[in-house]
C-alpha cells in the first residue's frame, strides 16, 4: 500500500501511532484548520478509520464534520504535532493538532487566528470587489516596515489598476489605528507597484467602530485619496460615506482643569518612567516660548477636551499666539506610530470647538479675541523619538492641518533646547 507521494504505508501507520499518543498525552487537543476556529478532539467526536487502503483521521462537532487522510508525520514539538494529510481533492498540507493546555501553544493558537481573520477577509474581498484580483494579502506582522498582524492587509489589480486594503482583526482594541497602518501600506505600494496605479485605500472597520476611523478620513488630503470605508458585521458589509460622520462626541473641561504639572515649580522633578511625559509638559509649559515664539506664555491649558474613542497615550496641551490663533502641542517621549493620527483626533476636536465659540463661551483665553481660523499642529518629542513612519503619515494630512514636528535635545529633563522642526508639508499637485 502506498500513499500519495509513493511512500510506504508504514508512514501512514506511524503517524496515527504518534497521532494516538499525543491525543492521550494532551489535555485540550484541538485541530487548527486555516480559516477556521479549532476544532477540538475527544473521544466522542473523533476517531481514527481505515477507509479501504486509507486511515482517516475524522471528527466533528455541531456545524461542522473533518474527514483527512493521514499521509505522515511532519514535525513534533511540546504542546503540538504536525501531520502531512491530504484533503478530499488530492491537495496534500501541514495540519496542526495542538494541545490547547500546554504553555507552548499560544503562538499556534496566534496563527490558527490570524488564518482565520485572513479567510475572513479574503472573502470580504471577493464580494465586495469580484473583477479585482486579490494579488496579495497577510496577516502576519512585517516589522521592518510598521504593520501589524492585528490589521490584514491585501493589495487588488484590475489591469494597470491597484487598490491598497487594509483590515482589522477582532483583537485589536483600537480599530481606528488602522488607518495609520492603511496609510503606510498605501506609501508602501505606490512606491512599489511602479507599473501599476495605486488609487486610493480602502478600510473594513467593525460595526460602531467607523466613526473616528471616519473622522480621521475627513481630514485627509483628498488628492492623495480617495479612501473607501465598508463597515463590517459578521458576513456582510456595507460602504460608507465619511463625509457623513460630523457629529463629535466631545467636550471641554472646565476651564479650571489645570492638568498634571500645570504649576510645576522650575526644577520639578517627576520620578519613574511612568511620569515622562508628565515631565516633558512641566518642561513645555514652564518654557513655551523656546517651542514656538509667537505664543504667549499664559494661559497655557492641559487636557482641555474630554471625548470618546481609542486610548490616546498622549500629553496634550492648548495655547494661543499673539494673532489669536490656537495651537494645539501634543508631547510623547518615546516612537509611536500612532502619534500623528492620534493628536489629528485632538486637533479635529479643539477646531470643532473653535467653530462654535465654546473656548471663549467657556471662560478659556480671558481677554483674547480667538481667531477663526484652523489651529497649528505641533508634535513635540525628543529628537531623536519620533517613529520613522511619522512622516508618511503627515504627509497625507489634508493641508488645512499645518503641522509642525519639534525635535527636542537629549538633556530637555534639565533644558529644554529645539534641535530641529519640521515644517508644514507642502500642498501636493
Amino acid at each position: 500500500m502506498q500513499n500519495t507521494e509513493g511512500r510506504p504505508a508504514d508512514y501512514a501507520r506511524a503517524a496515527v501511532a504518534a497521532l494516538e499518543r499525543f491525543l492521550e498525552t494532551s489535555r485540550n487537543p484541538a485541530i487548527f484548520e486555516p480559516g477556521e476556529d479549532p476544532l477540538p478532539v475527544t473521544r466522542d467526536n473523533s476517531a481514527i478509520a481505515q477507509r479501504g487502503t486509507r486511515l482517516m483521521l475524522e471528527c466533528w462537532d455541531d456545524r461542522r464534520t473533518f474527514s483527512r487522510r493521514i499521509l505522515g508525520v511532519v514535525k513534533t514539538f511540546p504542546g503540538r504535532l504536525d501531520l502531512e494529510v491530504e484533503r478530499f481533492g488530492g491537495r496534500v498540507y501541514t495540519l496542526t493538532i495542538a494541545d490547547l493546555e500546554h504553555p507552548e501553544s499560544t503562538h499556534v493558537k496566534q496563527r490558527g487566528l490570524r488564518h482565520k481573520h485572513r479567510q475572513q477577509f479574503h472573502d470580504a474581498l471577493r464580494r465586495q470587489f469580484p473583477e479585482w484580483k486579490v494579488e496579495e494579502l497577510s496577516t502576519e506582522p512585517d516589522l521592518q516596515r510598521s504593520f501589524s498582524s492585528l490589521y490584514p492587509r491585501a493589495y487588488l489589480r484590475k489591469g494597470t489598476s491597484g487598490l491598497a486594503v487594509m483590515g482589522t482583526s477582532p483583537e485589536a482594541l483600537a480599530p481606528e489605528a488602522a488607518l495609520s497602518f492603511g496609510l503606510l501600506w498605501l506609501d508602501h505600494l505606490r512606491r512599489r507597484e511602479t507599473r501599476v496605479t495605486i488609487q486610493g485605500l480602502v478600510m473594513f472597520a467593525p460595526a460602531g467602530k467607523e466613526a473616528d476611523l471616519c473622522h480621521r478620513i475627513r481630514s485627509l488630503d483628498p488628492r492623495r485619496g480617495p479612501y473607501v470605508v465598508f463597515v463590517q458585521e459578521g458576513s456582510h458589509e456595507q460602504r460608507v460615506e465619511p463625509a457623513d460622520y460630523t457629529n463629535l462626541n466631545t467636550h471641554l473641561r472646565h476651564v479650571a482643569t489645570a492638568g498634571i504639572g500645570a504649576n510645576a515649580p522650575p526644577d520639578f522633578v517627576f520620578h519613574g518612567s511612568e511620569h515622562a511625559e508628565a515631565m516633558l509638559e512641566a518642561r513645555v509649559r514652564q518654557q513655551i516660548e523656546k517651542i514656538d515664539a509667537s505664543l504667549l506664555t499664559s494661559p497655557v491649558y492641559s487636557q482641555v477636551l474630554q471625548f470618546a474613542g481609542s486610548s490616546r497615550g498622549l500629553m496634550d496641551l492648548v495655547a494661543v499666539d499673539r494673532d489669536g490663533s490656537l495651537t494645539v502641542i501634543e508631547l510623547k517621549v518615546s516612537q509611536e506610530i500612532q502619534l500623528p493620527l492620534q493628536a489629528l483626533d485632538y486637533w479635529i476636536r479643539v477646531k470643532w470647538h473653535l467653530e462654535r465659540g465654546d473656548f471663549s463661551a467657556a471662560g478659556y483665553f480671558p481677554g483674547k479675541v480667538l481667531s477663526a481660523q484652523a489651529p497649528r499642529l505641533m508634535l513635540v518629542a525628543p529628537a531623536l523619538e519620533f517613529h520613522p513612519s511619522n512622516e508618511i503619515v503627515l504627509d497625507y494630512l489634508a493641508p488645512e492641518v499645518a503641522v509642525e514636528r519639534i525635535g527636542l535635545g537629549l538633556e530637555w529633563k534639565h533644558e529644554l533646547k529645539v534641535v530641529f522642526r519640521s515644517p508644514g508639508l507642502p500642498a501636493h499637485s
